[in-house]
């Protein structure tokens, strides 16, 4: 049509930070994505939180894993965010022993993200996987496991 961008949208647009949704990776087939949640407390419909032995919560902290190759989901449940790095070392070391390798991990940049990624290139397991990190709730990034 005939009508022009306005400015508001033009300085909003002129600001945006480009977010690329593919990395630099020759191919895609052994990438994994991998986010964490944090499930909230739930409430009434006043507002106030429901008292935990009404609603138990004992895991709160959700892990799920998105395979590219297959688009198969994988999701665990964890008490504390630091019990999640040593469960996912051992769950992609079974990937790898089943021929279903993972190249390149895509996470986002949280603190246990970091304490995974650590772990997967320690001594003690020695996974070889390339981590591309993502800004933190971009599902153009991150869009398998957001």
């Amino acid at each position: 049509g005939g009508l022009g961008t306005c400015e508001g949208c033009s300085q909003g647009k002129a600001k945006q930070k480009n977010m690329p949704k593919k990395s630099d990776a020759k191919t895609d087939k052994d990438r994994v994505y991998l986010d964490i949640s944090t499930l909230k407390k739930a409430k009434d419909k006043q507002g106030k939180k429901i008292d935990d032995s009404v609603l138990p919560c004992t895991k709160p902290n959700w892990r799920i894993i998105v395979t590219e190759r297959e688009n198969l989901k994988s999701s665990e449940f964890y008490k504390k965010k630091s019990d999640m790095p040593e469960d996912t070392c051992v769950q992609f070391k079974r990937m790898q022993q089943a021929g279903r390798g993972v190249k390149y991990l895509r996470m986002d940049n949280a603190g246990e993200n970091n304490t995974l990624s650590d772990r997967m290139n320690s001594a003690d397991w020695k996974l070889g996987i390339q981590v591309e990190y993502t800004a933190r709730d971009t599902p153009q990034q991150n869009h398998m496991a957001e």
